[in-house]
């Protein structure tokens, strides 16, 4: 017979004993409690993930491949209603920026739906998961990182342009001076690499 753990020791400071295994081992080897301030799961993360990947291993073999192919297009065709496109724009507006869908219309609708900076309207389409419908692009939210405060609707390359300007309006004025002082009609080699 082989001997059982002696349960009733109490681990030192700082260690555990796992219910699985029985093991004494460090509280850094336990998966911390959510729900509890400062405490961890009875069962260490080893014995914690053999039984998960059990689980999920189990789980596998009960769905046939028939219907895991009609949940996957299931699924599809839930994220297409254009409800649940709306949805999810506005979950993604709310977290991202903190405004809502009715706060960009209303931002879109003063500005007639152009850029604030070219005055063009989005171009091309939005990427889309192989066999969905293309999606015209979105005007897209521009904000100050360091605030987090909404400043108004860009299309794609304008809102990139300014991120790869790290958003610094020094910087723009001397890109501005840069194509202004090397515009076409000069001569292809005037006042090459200097800052005049």
């Amino acid at each position: 017979m082989s001997a059982k753990p002696k349960y009733d020791e109490i681990p030192e400071p700082g260690t555990s004993r796992c219910t699985k295994c029985g093991q004494v081992k460090s509280l850094a080897e336990f998966k911390a409690r959510a729900d509890r301030a400062k405490t961890v799961y009875s069962e260490c993360l080893e014995c914690r993930n053999a039984y998960h990947r059990e689980w999920q291993r189990a789980k596998k073999l009960e769905r046939t491949s028939e219907q895991i192919a009609a949940d996957r297009k299931k699924a599809r065709e839930f994220k297409r209603r254009p409800d649940q496109k709306e949805r999810a724009f506005d979950a993604r507006l709310r977290k991202q920026f903190g405004i809502t869908a009715e706060e960009y219309a209303v931002m879109e609708k003063a500005q007639e739906g152009l850029c604030l900076i070219c005055g063009r309207p989005p171009q091309g389409f939005a990427r889309v998961h192989e066999g969905a419908e293309p999606v015209v692009r979105r005007l897209d939210v521009d904000h100050c990182h360091e605030t987090g405060v909404v400043r108004g609707l860009l299309c794609n390359l304008c809102n990139q342009a300014l991120g790869l300007f790290q958003d610094d309006p020094e910087l723009l004025r001397k890109a501005a001076e840069y194509i202004e002082r090397h515009h076409i009609g000069e001569s292809r080699v005037s006042s090459f690499g200097t800052n005049r």
